[in-house]
């Protein structure tokens, strides 16, 4: 009969969770700092395809177009900014009209709608409604109360209002008010001419 070789002696280390994380981690280097690069902000669809979309999911509601806070965001005003904006094919003459506060239609200053007291999603939804009740009514010319806010602190609801008015496809231009109607805490707002319903 074959002789069995004696059992070799085992040796059992036994080590703490703490050890073994060091162990398991020992190759590991910090990555070198990269410096952030910005990325352009996502472009907003234009509103015909906004509207393509609300048709195609069923609802064609104009008012519920949903408008970026990206561009206020980026390009805050403060309360004694001149806001100046108006989209290709709006005349030099027209625009100087408009920023005079002389009448384009019957009333100088047409529609007045005043955002005083109201937060941002109040805010945005009474803009929408107006803007497109206007437009229903064939009005081309309204005035905006936005308000100038704190001294030396941006003016939050005239930098939203001007960013939204300019994703909106009804406005040809926005201009802010003469003193008469409130000066740079009034716009003067220009909408496209649509035929009365």
């Amino acid at each position: 009969m074959a002789r069995t070789p004696p059992a070799q002696e085992l040796a059992i280390t036994i080590r703490s969770d703490h050890e073994l994380f060091l162990d398991a981690v020992k190759d590991v280097c910090a990555y070198k700092q990269v410096t952030s690069i910005p990325l352009p902000l996502p472009r907003m669809p234009k509103e015909e395809q906004q509207r393509r979309r609300a048709r195609a999911c069923g609802t064609d509601d104009r008012q519920t177009i949903p408008l970026s806070d990206a561009i206020p965001e980026t390009q805050p005003l403060r309360g004694d900014d001149f806001v100046s904006f108006h989209r290709p094919g709006v005349s030099s003459q027209r625009l100087r009209t408009l920023a005079a506060g002389q009448p384009l239609g019957n009333t100088p200053a047409g529609p007045t709608l005043d955002l005083h007291g109201q937060n941002l999603e109040q805010a945005r939804a009474s803009l929408l409604e107006w803007v497109y009740a206007l437009q229903d009514k064939g009005q081309t010319q309204a005035l905006l109360v936005v308000g100038k806010g704190k001294p030396d602190h941006p003016a939050k609801l005239k930098t939203y209002a001007v960013g939204w008015l300019k994703q909106m496809d009804p406005v040809l231009a926005v201009v802010s008010a003469h003193p008469r109607d409130g000066g740079t805490g009034a716009l003067y707002v220009l909408l496209r001419r649509t035929e009365k319903s």
